[in-house]
């Protein structure tokens, strides 16, 4: 992974790429392997993060839709103005998470813990 993160740079610099393409394809690319926890603005749709500690992750804007989270440990993450319909989010640790203006439409959130987490203009109807 860091090889290619190492490819990537280099081309970047060299002027064989452009900053906007390389940039969120290498932070969703080194979010999903488990190098980095925060994706700001990713499309992480589908994505798989089932049991996986983002705690104080950064996934403020993240496209979650259909994304699985099940048992996933968000504890003060910023997801706020994320999307997250129809998202698997049972049994969730969302303990002091930013929900701000996030879309939990159609979300699962049997027994998701989100004790003194903020859902300030969060959308969790539909």
């Amino acid at each position: 992974m860091r090889a290619l993160a190492t490819l990537a740079a280099a081309m970047l610099m060299a002027g064989h790429m452009a900053p906007s393409v390389a940039q969120p394809a290498d932070a969703a690319s080194a979010f999903l392997a488990g190098a980095s926890k925060d994706c700001p603005g990713c499309d992480l749709t589908r994505a798989n993060l089932s049991y996986r500690d983002l705690s104080g992750a950064n996934l403020q804007g993240a496209d979650l839709t259909k994304a699985r989270l099940h048992r996933a440990v968000l504890t003060r993450a910023n997801l706020s103005n994320a999307t997250l319909t129809s998202a698997n989010l049972n049994l969730t640790d969302l303990r002091s998470a930013d929900l701000t203006g996030a879309d939990l439409s159609r979300a699962l959130l049997y027994e998701a813990n989100l004790s003194a987490a903020t859902l300030t203009g969060a959308k969790l109807d539909g």
